[in-house]
């Protein structure tokens, strides 16, 4: 780690401002511990370590309000840090401070911070960085490294750049005739089962990764298996599926429940029961006729690989093994990072979605991730991607992000919160933009769909689904307008 001591002035001179914007802020909001991908060696300061230190312990003992009680509580178990922020000015002292930061500006801290500590870890290397200081004092952080990269590829001639290839802007007959027919985006439909989902994301775009969040419990396995793997299968197209949480068995468990539904119309068999082992002759009937379409129609397209612990270079390992071999759609259910009692994860998770990304577009692939939220925002209604656990800058990576959570009782018609469902009215076979409000059933389960990135088109929307947990089954019925939190 830099010494601080042996920093220039002109590198050293505002860092206790720097540090104490973040670090306040984090006492005055502890979740934002959890939300901003900090460690101890982020903080040069002894008060700046000390204060960071301090409220990451209290953070992990389950206090998730500082206040003089909770504070003097912690302190009382270790004296010698005690003495540390008495000398400080006493646990009052800081509460003071923490009272006048406002942390909706943590984002603008947070970028501060990063830019210089990347500043004097470009210093540190050699970088002459002192040179344009009153320029990069204006800068974000980005900016500052895209300055840098930028006077780096400037000097570097174009054999070395990696690979990459500068062509101009002519449009080439090849290129329009893919465009007349429809041929840029290559894509496989999962319209059958969700038809308002694969009408929104385009399908399942070769080429890039795509991501579906949710709390644990949420049901994006399911979700996931149910809307994604299996209509894709049934167009006879190959899904391997890499999973270190639920067992290939489980995932069979699934697969018959669906296809009983789907295929035979069979209703008496649900997920429980399959697991119970208790079974009519007329349920075994219809089981053996499941495995049997199973084993026809799915053995050699459906692989499983099963992890009990992973890295990500394996996984990757294996889907461009696979990809060889002809299969186009992988789900890793769930992205995690390779050692999650790591403090800077984070960092790992994000260099992960990159190599993933890579695979995908170099092998024409669509990679699909499952991850979890935050638990902290539980309770919160309108879903977004500032709530991913861990590195959310994920979000910049994939091509699409959809997160879900089950509905809420009072979100049903009359209910405080209602949702108003409602779907768009059908001319001559077509949508229209014509609205007319659909009803919801208060003693079914309902799951929200939220449309957080889309880069084949429109993102924002929110989808409903009816949730048959027994079958393993979702069905579309249309959208709504949940209450976004203050």
């Amino acid at each position: 780690m830099i010494s601080y001591e042996n920093l220039p002035v002109e590198l050293s001179e505002n860092r206790h401002i720097v540090e104490g914007n973040v670090c306040l802020s984090l006492w005055k909001q502890p979740e934002l511990f959890i939300e901003y991908p900090l460690c101890s060696d982020d903080f040069l300061t002894k008060d700046g370590q000390l204060l960071y230190q301090v409220g990451k312990h209290m953070l992990a003992e389950g206090y998730s309000e500082f206040d003089l009680i909770s504070v003097e509580t912690f302190l009382n178990d270790f004296p010698t840090i005690k003495a540390q922020i008495d000398e400080f000015g006493g646990a009052n002292q800081i509460l003071n401070e923490v009272r006048n930061i406002n942390p909706n500006n943590m984002d603008k801290y947070y970028d501060e911070l990063n830019k210089w500590n990347s500043l004097i870890g470009f210093h540190d290397k050699g970088f002459n960085i002192l040179k344009d200081l009153d320029k990069f004092k204006r800068m974000t952080c980005e900016q500052v490294a895209d300055y840098i990269e930028y006077q780096l590829l400037s000097c570097v001639k174009d054999r070395s750049m990696n690979g990459a290839k500068v062509s101009n802007c002519y449009i080439s007959d090849d290129f329009f005739e893919r465009l007349l027919v429809g041929d840029l985006v290559e894509s496989v439909s999962i319209n059958e089962f969700a038809p308002y989902l694969n009408y929104t994301l385009n399908g399942v775009v070769l080429g890039k990764v795509h991501l579906v969040s949710g709390h644990s419990g949420a049901g994006k396995s399911t979700f996931v298996f149910s809307n994604y793997v299996y209509p894709v299968l049934k167009q006879g197209e190959p899904f391997t599926l890499i999973s270190n949480e639920l067992t290939k068995e489980e995932y069979i468990i699934m697969l018959l429940s669906i296809v009983l539904l789907d295929v035979f119309s069979y209703t008496n068999l649900t997920r429980k029961k399959l697991q119970s082992g208790t079974f009519t002759e007329q349920d075994k009937e219809f089981l053996d006729k499941a495995r049997q379409y199973i084993n026809d129609n799915f053995a050699d397209q459906l692989k499983f690989v099963d992890f009990d612990d992973y890295d990500s270079a394996s996984v990757i390992k294996i889907i461009r093994k696979l990809s060889k071999e002809g299969c186009r759609l992988f789900l890793f259910d769930t992205m995690k990072s390779d050692d999650s009692a790591n403090e800077r994860s984070w960092a790992q998770i994000i260099e992960s979605s990159k190599q993933f990304q890579s695979v995908a577009k170099k092998n024409n692939i669509a990679i699909i991730l499952t991850y979890q939220i935050a638990s902290h925002s539980f309770d919160k209604r309108w879903l977004h991607r500032g709530m991913l656990s861990q590195g959310k800058q994920i979000i910049e990576v994939v091509h699409s992000h959809i997160m879900l959570r089950p509905i809420k009782a009072d979100e049903f018609k009359g209910g405080r919160n209602d949702i108003h469902p409602f779907r768009h009215k059908k001319v001559d076979g077509k949508f229209t933009n014509e609205r007319e409000a659909i009803e919801l059933d208060p003693e079914k389960k309902y799951t929200l769909l939220f449309v957080d990135k889309n880069r084949s088109g429109k993102d924002g929307d929110v989808i409903v689904y009816e949730f048959a947990g027994h079958y393993a089954r979702f069905k579309e019925k249309g959208f709504c307008n949940p209450r976004v939190d203050t």
